[in-house]
């Protein structure tokens, strides 16, 4: 039973088309900087399929129609999260799909309490079809509260052999210049629950390099060896604390890796605040860190190379770091997101704020170097051709046709929050969303996960309102089954694949295209079933003109019965072919009645109601009959 002071979470679902790889790029057109690149055009660029290419001034244009979302989720597409308590913020951190085929939602959410806010850590299991898990939490929602400490946020998870879940996250003690926030792990069972025997109470919290500074956890990735490393960074709190970049190894089980590092924890001091780190596993087994340092008012990514034993990776960069003089702006001053994405070649493609208008993207090659090759000098601008919300990078994600699907929170028109979003290919922008689609608030995190080939599940978090959403788009629109009349038959205009007639209530037999020849009178729906098995039901059709008479007035047909004997008797001015059905609409019996009076018997069929359909040249005609 849920409070009077309950807040909702949402979650939607939507679906993509896999037929990006074969679209022509988009020309880009340099601006006055010499070494950007940038994409001037003001059209409404929306989705990178159902592509159509205009030429224009010389210039290709490509102009896609808005995806919409999937209906078939959760019934309308849309799957409400209820949290307990009064719901001041979210943000929606991971998607992570699981052995068992579900999905897990891992979000941060701030309640308001009597001392101002509280932070929890919530997590939501839901299968494909938008069904919670009634066997994880409280009904597929589990909220994580910390203890003695005022803030859970676990920001990353995975999911462990035996089903539990190890999230990586922050904990913060304490409230303005006297709290400590120390980068913590979590162990979760699989019923959503804290595990008890992991640290104290489900938590294991680090502290800091020197026990002072704020350190935030912000990613966590398995390693080849089994084990799991989760980065970190410290931000010098006003208690003067430093400033660092840590790594903490753990075990396959979740626990602490003393053998990584030194007692598990690789501490590397900076001489500026970072921000926002983004781990990645190379091929050749390098762990690869991607963050931003401030400079003065100016923001940097730095990315940071260390081996499986958290020693700095020589072959990268300087000694391991690499150190890129491009100004990025954040967001008032700080950096607070940016996103990072490792392809198939090791090229780490990252992507920043550059400006009150636009977003920056680089790329880096496995030596750390620049990638000359991509956009100028290694640098890809994308115009936000927007308002004035400056856009807040959040995901970059491999498609699985090798593109790269961008997520960028930022304003509509009237300074609506929003969602931007971009398509890349190798070095040029397919598509550009320029009127955002989704109103989910702003500064706030987003994932996404290919479920399969051409579906997507996009999360993102919200503050005005408050909650969290996951969407399935599709550019082929999903029609949810509506039945029709269409002559003597009913049609669904259902997206389908898989469909299913029912009469009454009761499912008929054989009767599974989107088309269906009615045999009697009653209440018709259709069940549609989309290609990963989820189902939605039509509304009931009402069918009231079966048995009308639709021969020709001038041909007498009628029939009578069954007798004593079992006989129905049919009197016909010619011979007519004739159909027996069952009260499933199942098919019993084909035959011909002879012109003049015809008898069929009825032995053997079991008790119920039954269908005569006689067909003349001129129309049909209808009877139903009861068997003893």
């Amino acid at each position: 039973m849920l409070s009077k002071n309950t807040s909702s979470l949402t979650l939607f679902r939507i679906v993509n088309q896999s037929s990006i790889a074969r679209r022509q790029p988009l020309p880009v057109l340099c601006n006055n900087e010499p070494n950007l690149i940038t994409h001037t055009m003001k059209t409404n660029y929306l989705h990178p399929v159902l592509v159509s290419a205009v030429l224009i001034v010389g210039v290709t244009r490509i102009k896609a129609q808005l995806p919409t979302l999937d209906p078939v989720f959760a019934g309308s597409g849309v799957l409400d999260v209820p949290i307990i308590g009064s719901l001041h913020d979210c943000w929606a951190a991971n998607l992570l799909a699981l052995q068992d085929g579900s999905y897990l939602g891992i979000s941060e959410v701030t309640l308001s309490v009597p001392e101002g806010y509280s932070g929890q850590g919530v997590l939501v299991k839901f299968d494909q079809c938008g069904t919670f898990d009634p066997d994880f939490g409280t009904a597929g929602v589990s909220q994580l509260a910390g203890a003695a400490d005022w803030r859970v946020l676990p920001e990353k998870g995975v999911e462990l052999a035996n089903g539990s879940f190890l999230l990586a996250g922050t904990t913060n003690q304490g409230f303005g210049a006297v709290s400590t926030n120390r980068h913590t792990a979590i162990r979760v069972l699989p019923n959503g629950t804290l595990d008890a025997a992991y640290g104290m109470d489900g938590f294991i919290r680090h502290s800091s390099s020197d026990g002072v500074a704020s350190s935030y956890g912000m990613d966590l990735i398995a390693l080849p060896t089994g084990g799991y490393v989760a980065a970190a960074v410290q931000s010098g709190n006003s208690n003067g604390g430093s400033r660092a970049l840590s790594l903490f190894g753990y075990q396959a089980t979740g626990d602490p890796d003393a053998a990584f590092g030194t007692d598990g924890v690789v501490h590397v001091p900076k001489s500026e605040f970072a921000y926002r780190a983004t781990t990645h596993l190379t091929s050749s087994s390098t762990i690869l860190v991607a963050y931003g340092r401030r400079f003065v008012n100016t923001i940097r990514i730095e990315l940071s190379a260390f081996t499986l034993a958290g020693e700095p990776s020589t072959t990268f960069g300087s000694n391991g770091v690499v150190d890129d003089t491009t100004a990025f702006s954040g967001v008032n001053g700080y950096f607070e997101d940016f996103a990072a994405v490792l392809d198939d070649q090791d090229r780490l493609t990252v992507m920043g704020t550059l400006d009150q208008d636009n977003i920056m993207l680089i790329r880096f090659l496995p030596s750390g170097a620049r990638d000359l090759t991509f956009g100028v000098n290694g640098r890809l601008l994308v115009p936000h051709l927007g308002t004035n919300l400056p856009p807040l990078p959040s995901r970059l994600k491999i498609l699985a046709d090798g593109n790269i699907l961008g997520i960028v929170h930022a304003g509509t028109s009237g300074n609506v929050p929003g969602t931007q979003w971009f398509l890349l290919n190798e070095s040029n922008i397919l598509a550009n969303d320029d009127q955002p689609w989704v109103s989910l608030g702003f500064k706030k995190a987003s994932d996404a996960i290919e479920i399969e080939e051409g579906r997507w599940l996009v999360l993102s978090g919200a503050q005005f309102p408050a909650g969290m959403a996951v969407r399935r788009f599709s550019m082929d629109p999903v029609a949810l089954p509506s039945i029709s009349a269409s002559g003597s038959s009913l049609i669904t205009a259902g997206s389908g694949p898989g469909f299913q007639w029912y009469l009454d209530g009761s499912e008929i037999t054989g009767a599974t295209t989107n088309s269906f020849e009615p045999l009697s009178n009653g209440s018709y729906t259709v069940e549609m079933t989309d290609a990963l098995g989820c189902s939605a039901i039509s509304a009931p059709f009402e069918l009231l003109n079966v048995g009308v008479p639709t021969t020709d007035p001038t041909q007498s047909i009628s029939l009578t019965g069954p007798d004593a004997y079992g006989m129905l008797t049919i009197r016909s001015d010619d011979s007519v072919p004739y159909e027996l059905f069952d009260a499933r609409g199942l098919l019993l019996k084909t035959g011909t009645i002879t012109a003049g009076y015809d008898q069929i018997s009825t032995i053997g069929l079991a008790s119920g109601s039954y269908t005569f359909v006689l067909r003349s040249p001129n129309g049909r005609k209808v009877f139903r009959f009861f068997a003893k």
